[in-house]
């Protein structure tokens, strides 16, 4: 049932930024469908999902016990819905360097690259992101513990494979990939780089915006992250936070807390972030 509920908030974060509706699997649908076509999740000894839609049904995604956290399952998601590694578009050699001295003879076809693999692969326009949450770790399937991708921007070399979140051209992709804002009123626009999306049309703000129109920057946003947070704390938009997703307290008892803990505290109101200390 735990197990049950993480596969569920993982669908719920798509769902959140993209047109995409994850519904439970029935007679019904498969004859709406005309074939039987469904995602199913089993607890094996590796994290694997086929990229988009395989031609052998039911559609496996399989979780380890390593990976039972949200945002591994979010990444199996993401390959289920389509998306490849990062460092597998064809743009990647503008962005990273592969040091295939370091990687595991047997894990080299991880490092393939679209093109190298003759799998055709629409970019969609989105841009390289090392923030992506279907990025590698510096050191994935090294042999030697040494890097494996190194940035060819420094900053970011302790950014790739720390994602906590989908990322803002993550969610790009899916939603231009499945037309999402096909039925979205054309009329309306979104700010500073924003776009419509997801399915209430609404506008999807990058990173350091919020409100409505993405017209609102967030105070202090930092665009190159350090990632320098204590111990249990989460970095996010330029701030440190502490998350108890679990747990349910009243907001006194949050704002005390945080407070206590010398934490910049966080409230919004119409939009517009509003930041006490």
């Amino acid at each position: 049932e735990e197990q049950q509920k993480k596969i569920r908030v993982a669908m719920n974060r798509w769902e959140e930024v993209t047109c995409i509706q994850f519904v439970p699997y029935t007679e019904e649908l498969r004859k709406q469908m005309g074939a039987k076509r469904y995602i199913e999740f089993y607890l094996g000894s590796t994290c694997f999902s086929k990229n988009g839609l395989a031609s052998r049904q039911p559609q496996t995604i399989g979780i380890s016990p390593g990976c039972l956290d949200t945002v591994s399952i979010v990444h199996e998601i993401g390959h289920a819905i389509g998306l490849v590694h990062t460092q597998r578009r064809a743009d990647r050699d503008g962005y990273v360097i592969v040091h295939y001295d370091n990687i595991n003879m047997a894990s080299f076809a991880q490092f393939d690259t679209t093109v190298m693999r003759g799998t055709p692969y629409d970019l969609f326009g989105t841009v390289y992101d090392y923030a992506s949450v279907m990025h590698y770790k510096p050191k994935s399937w090294s042999n030697n513990g040494q890097a494996v991708l190194e940035t060819k921007d420094p900053a970011y070399q302790s950014v790739i494979g720390r994602a906590t979140k989908i990322s803002f051209y993550d969610a790009m992709w899916v939603n231009r990939a499945y037309r999402c804002n096909e039925q979205c009123d054309k009329t309306k626009r979104c700010l500073n780089g924003g776009y419509i999306g997801g399915s209430t049309c609404k506008c999807i703000c990058p990173d350091g915006f919020i409100g409505y129109h993405c017209e609102a920057p967030i105070p202090g946003y930092q665009r190159i992250i350090t990632w320098k947070c204590p111990g249990g704390w989460v970095f996010a938009n330029g701030r440190c936070y502490r998350l108890y997703p679990n747990i349910y307290i009243t907001y006194d008892a949050a704002l005390n807390f945080c407070t206590n803990q010398r934490a910049t505290h966080v409230t919004f109101e119409n939009g517009v972030e509003k930041v006490s200390y």
